[in-house]
């Protein structure tokens, strides 16, 4: 029955797309997150790991831990190493990743620039022990896996970094904290702030939509930071072959003055 009431609504994309945001809109998740902010996302983040599955839809993965080993699996995606990439160009001697999980991103970043130092901070506790693991196993030595809240940032110096970066978290990240967590970010980057989140042209506070947080960043990163140079760069399906982010991802460089 459910079968047939999808394959009903697919037939008018419209239809469907206000269905699947309808859904999303009533989860439990987001109408506790509308009452009591992003530290909804925050706990069920920090226990994450305690629900088994993974996200990247991996077999044969062993259950326990199944979460982290499939973030550490998914280390050469093709949007981390596009990521990577980028972020490389700057040629950056220190980088802050915001929830790195176990450090997939940090893993491509080290292998590019071994003299640079990375430090990753994350909610989840297992997934820092786990990644600090994987990492030494990869003889990877330059960089930290700190356990840390996202707000925690706002303890890091001006400049501390050469680049801030983030990978799909700010759209966990809701209206009430995002203009916070931003000049944070801008105010402890050196260089750059860059980004690969989703993209909402027009909204700088966010619109819910499909289970996270959309928004205009350039615009959002261009109101607190106006002399910056702002890049954009739309994500494809060769770089992450999946409807929601080939249609509105987005990568974000924020060149600071």
């Amino acid at each position: 029955m459910k079968r047939l009431v999808a394959d009903s609504l697919r037939r008018s994309p419209r239809l469907y797309d206000l269905a699947c945001q309808t859904y999303s809109w009533l989860q439990p998740i987001h109408l506790k997150e509308m009452l009591l902010g992003s530290k909804v996302q925050e706990r069920a983040w920090q226990l994450r790991h305690l629900h088994g599955g993974n996200a990247w839809n991996y077999t044969n993965l062993p259950k326990d831990n199944e979460w982290v080993i499939g973030y550490w699996e998914s280390r050469n995606h093709p949007h981390r190493a596009f990521l990577a990439d980028r972020i490389a160009s700057y040629r950056p001697q220190s980088v802050l990743e915001v929830g790195c999980n176990c450090g997939p991103n940090l893993y491509q970043l080290a292998k590019r620039l071994p003299q640079a130092q990375f430090v990753g901070v994350d909610i989840n506790t297992a997934a820092i022990m786990a990644g600090t693991d994987f990492l030494l196993r990869e003889g990877i030595k330059n960089v930290r896996l700190m356990a840390a809240r996202l707000s925690d940032i706002s303890k890091a110096n001006d400049g501390q970094y050469d680049v801030v970066f983030s990978d799909a978290v700010l759209i966990y990240v809701g209206p009430r904290e995002i203009e916070q967590t931003v000049k944070d970010m801008l105010r402890i980057a050196g260089n750059a702030v860059i980004l690969l989140e989703r993209f909402y042209e027009g909204d700088m506070r966010g619109t819910y939509r499909y289970g996270c947080w959309e928004r205009d960043y350039p615009k959002l990163f261009a109101k607190f930071c106006p002399n910056a140079q702002i890049i954009q760069t739309k994500i494809t399906r060769a770089v992450w072959d999946e409807e929601r982010w080939a249609g509105s991802g987005l990568l974000i460089e924020v060149k600071k003055a």
